[in-house]
C-alpha cells in the first residue's frame, strides 16, 4: 500500500509498444497517449479538494499507463476547477508533475492503455481494493440519487477523505479493509433485479449506513484495537459535525459499545476474537489478527481509555 502521502510521479515505467492493443471500453482515448502501452503499473487521479472530486469524475475514474496520459488527466481537470488565485491549492503552480488539488497514485499491476477503472456494470460486482471510484462509476450510475445522496455526498466524500488522513500501517491495513467491505456490502443493490434508479435514495442511505458498524470492527481488522493515533485519525477526518448527526450518531454508539466490550473481555478475562478479515485475500496483504492489532497490555489499555472517554462522551451505558 502506498502511503497516502503525494508522491511525486517521477517514476519510470517499463514501457513495451504493442500492436493493436485497444483499451477495456473499446478504445484509448483521443490526446491521452500516442500509442498502445504496456507497462507494470497503473497509475490514478486522487482528489485531494472537494472540487477536484465533484467535478473530475471523467479524469478520476481512469487508470493511466504511462506518466504523460497521467499529467494531461489532470491538466484537464484543473482546466475545469478554473483556479485563478495564487493561494488556491487548485491552482497547478507547479507544471503538470505538480497537479495542484490532485495527487498521483501508482500500483504495480499490468497496465495495457488508459481506461475505465470500472469497464462495465458487471465489473462493479467486484470492488477494487484501496479505491473510491465504486461510489461514482457504480452506484450512482446505477442508483443516481444526485450530489446530496449517499454515493457521493458520504460514501466517496469520506473514501478519499481516509485515503489521505495519515495512518500508521497498522491503521492503513484497517482502512483499506473498512473501504473494501463497504463496498461490498453495496454490491448486491447493484444487481438487485430492479431497474436502474429503482430503489429509493434514502432507503439505499439506511441500507449503507447499516453497514458501518459491522465493518468498522469485522474480525482481524476491528477499529477497537488501533492506537489512539490513529484513532485520532479516524475521529478527525469524520468530523464532529457528521460524528454528531443522527443518521452517524447511532452507528457511532454501536462501534464505541462494541469497542469497550472487546477490549475488556481482552483485557480483564483474557479473550481473543477470533477469525480472520475475511477480505484480506482480496486485499493481497497478510491477515492481521485481533491479537497482533495491539500486541502489548500498555497498548491494550490505552486504545481501552479512549473508547472508555468516547462513551462517557457519546452517552453509551456500559
Amino acid at each position: 500500500m502506498l502511503s497516502p502521502l503525494a508522491r511525486p510521479l517521477f517514476f519510470v515505467l517499463a514501457l513495451v509498444p504493442v500492436a493493436a492493443c485497444s483499451s477495456a471500453d473499446g478504445g484509448d482515448p483521443a490526446g491521452e497517449s500516442g500509442s498502445s502501452l504496456v507497462s507494470g503499473a497503473k497509475t490514478f487521479l486522487v482528489p485531494t479538494d472537494e472540487r477536484a472530486r465533484l467535478l473530475c469524475h471523467d479524469e478520476i475514474n481512469r487508470h493511466y499507463c504511462d506518466a504523460t496520459s497521467a499529467q494531461r488527466a489532470a491538466a484537464a481537470c484543473l482546466a475545469k476547477i478554473g483556479a485563478r488565485a495564487a493561494s488556491d491549492p487548485c491552482k497547478a503552480a507547479g507544471g503538470a508533475p505538480n497537479p495542484g488539488c490532485l495527487r498521483y497514485e501508482t500500483q504495480p499491476e499490468t497496465c495495457l492503455s488508459s481506461a475505465p477503472v470500472y469497464p462495465s456494470a458487471s465489473s462493479c460486482r467486484t470492488p477494487r481494493p484501496r479505491s473510491c471510484h465504486f461510489y461514482s462509476a457504480c452506484l450512482e450510475t446505477r442508483q443516481p440519487c444526485g450530489s446530496e445522496g449517499y454515493a457521493i455526498a458520504y460514501g466517496e466524500r469520506y473514501c478519499y477523505a481516509f485515503k489521505n488522513a495519515r495512518f500508521s500501517a497498522k491503521g492503513e491495513a484497517w482502512r483499506d479493509g473498512v473501504m473494501l467491505c463497504l463496498q461490498e456490502e453495496l454490491v448486491p443493490k447493484l444487481s438487485a433485479g430492479e431497474p436502474p434508479g429503482a430503489l429509493a435514495c434514502d432507503e439505499l442511505g439506511d441500507f449503507a449506513f447499516a453497514s458501518h458498524p459491522a465493518c468498522y470492527t469485522q474480525p482481524g481488522r476491528s477499529i477497537c484495537f488501533l492506537p489512539p493515533s490513529d484513532l485520532a485519525a479516524v475521529f478527525s477526518t469524520i468530523g464532529l459535525d457528521e460524528a454528531l448527526k443522527g443518521r452517524t450518531l447511532g452507528q457511532m454508539r454501536r462501534v464505541v459499545g462494541t469497542c469497550v466490550g472487546q477490549l475488556a473481555r481482552r483485557i480483564f478475562f483474557g479473550q481473543e476474537a477470533s477469525g480472520i478479515a475475511p477480505r484480506s485475500a482480496a486485499l493481497g496483504i497478510e491477515a492481521v489478527g485481533v491479537a497482533d492489532e495491539a500486541a502489548s497490555p500498555e497498548e491494550l489499555r490505552a486504545s481501552y481509555a479512549f473508547w472508555e472517554a468516547k462513551a462517557d462522551e457519546y452517552g453509551v451505558e456500559r
